[in-house]
């Protein structure tokens, strides 16, 4: 069974920082005219973790303006969600290792923030299945190559469609509202099940 998991839904519905086991989630209202100027990222990268990032063409530049603070210096928001594979759409993770606390801070002017989604996951849960991210627009991979395990990020809705098949799959497919860490808790709603 193929199992997806849908970022945008779940971050657009909660509107904050959402925490699962091995992870946590971020939207724009974590960042827009927030009283500090600047988020933190707890726990996640203590000892190893990857991020991902989504955001639409319209927050670029406001994505730009939103930097994750490394011990080496900074990468954008921006930066960070342009990092995918140009064929499949699979996002490249920033991989953070020992560091226990990540900012992100916020230069836009009013401390604004456009459309964007950022993973955190935490990288020391070897108990966890392992997925992969992929960029919504343009998922271009044939279902033979599907991943068991994959999340799929966006900073706005989107619908996942797959061409008909010449032989019928008796493969089934569970999407749900989590991350890839989060797909066997049976808290997390499924959106579609077969």
């Amino acid at each position: 069974m193929i199992t997806i998991g849908c970022l945008f839904l779940l971050v657009g519905l909660a509107g904050a920082r959402v925490d699962f086991y091995a992870s946590q989630i971020f939207d724009e209202f974590d960042f827009k005219g927030q009283s500090s100027a600047s988020v933190s990222i707890d726990g996640p990268c203590e000892v190893s973790c990857a991020i991902y990032a989504s955001i639409t063409q319209e927050s670029s530049k406001k994505g730009s303006n939103l930097l994750i603070q490394l011990p080496s210096g900074f990468v954008s928001v921006a930066d960070l969600a342009s990092r995918i594979d140009p064929t499949t759409n699979e996002k490249w993770p920033l991989i953070v290792n020992n560091t226990a606390k990540l900012t992100v801070v916020n230069g836009n002017a009013n401390k604004d923030a456009g459309p964007l989604v950022l993973y955190a996951f935490d990288g020391r849960h070897s108990d966890l299945p392992s997925g992969r991210a992929f960029d919504a627009d343009g998922l271009n991979l044939p279902i033979d190559q599907l991943p068991l395990r994959l999340t799929v990020m966006s900073a706005r809705p989107f619908t996942i469609q797959q061409a008909a098949r010449d032989q019928p799959s008796k493969q089934g497919m569970r999407a749900t509202l989590t991350g890839f860490d989060g797909m066997d808790d049976s808290a997390c709603v499924d959106l579609y099940y077969t």
